[in-house]
């Protein structure tokens, strides 16, 4: 969708999202993060030990 240009002119312009794990005693953690382009800032995101992709977007539909 981005066409590789990550850079963006104004907030909420260009959102990106990214998933990673982190082992912990309970077992894998997932963190899915959102990143605003504009002010490289953390706008949300979202704990959970599963992938499932509910996790980023709950509805099942994108924002």
């Amino acid at each position: 969708m981005l066409d590789r240009e990550f850079t963006a002119t104004a907030p909420k312009q260009k959102w990106v999202t990214d998933i990673t794990y982190v082992a912990t005693t309970a077992g894998w953690g997932y963190l899915a993060s959102v990143v605003d382009l504009f002010s490289r800032k953390v706008v949300d995101w979202a704990v959970s030990d599963s992938l499932a992709t509910d996790q980023v977007c709950p509805s099942g539909k994108p924002a």
